[in-house]
């Protein structure tokens, strides 16, 4: 949520994000709590929560954690699944961010490469995660810092943000 503003543009980081667990064979959703900015945070995760996800991925500026925070303890009360975020607020504040009862990973810097090893290791199981830079998360509620992954040197390789998953009428 971004007070009374609407988003202006789809989220490119989430299209991406998303394009990436779609090429892993994943189905994604995204939701875009800022298309409705008088439309309440307990709404908005009530369409998360009917989707039923197995996990949530978030990103955020720091004028919009706060709406990040609520949404996260709403969805871990209601479905207890596992959650993640990236964005300028979690790569500018990774200690601070993690120290949320209710977010699990995080992803700091360019999140695709992160991503797609993350939801590579949730399928085949993996319990630890030190091996994977990018990649911050708690362990006996102590953040364990994944530091930080090189930069993508190839960006044709990604995939096109999946835009079919935006309302894209309502930008």
């Amino acid at each position: 949520k971004w007070n009374e503003m609407v988003d202006a543009y789809p989220s490119l980081g989430l299209g991406y994000l998303a394009a990436i667990g779609e090429q892993e064979g994943h189905e994604c959703r995204i939701f875009d709590f800022g298309l409705v900015p008088h439309r309440s945070i307990a709404e908005e995760v009530q369409d998360v929560v009917d989707y039923r996800p197995d996990l949530v991925a978030f990103t955020s500026m720091t004028t919009s954690y706060a709406s990040v925070e609520e949404s996260a303890a709403l969805l871990k009360d209601a479905l207890g699944v596992t959650t993640i975020i990236g964005g300028p607020h979690a790569t500018s504040l990774p200690d601070e961010t993690l120290q949320n009862p209710h977010l699990d990973y995080l992803i700091y810097g360019e999140g695709e490469e992160v991503f797609q090893d993350f939801l590579r290791g949730l399928a085949a199981g993996a319990n630890n995660w030190d091996d994977m830079p990018g990649l911050w998360y708690k362990q006996d509620g102590k953040v364990i810092s994944g530091g930080e992954r090189a930069l993508i040197k190839d960006l044709d390789a990604l995939p096109f943000p999946a835009r079919h998953l935006f309302e894209l009428d309502k930008y």
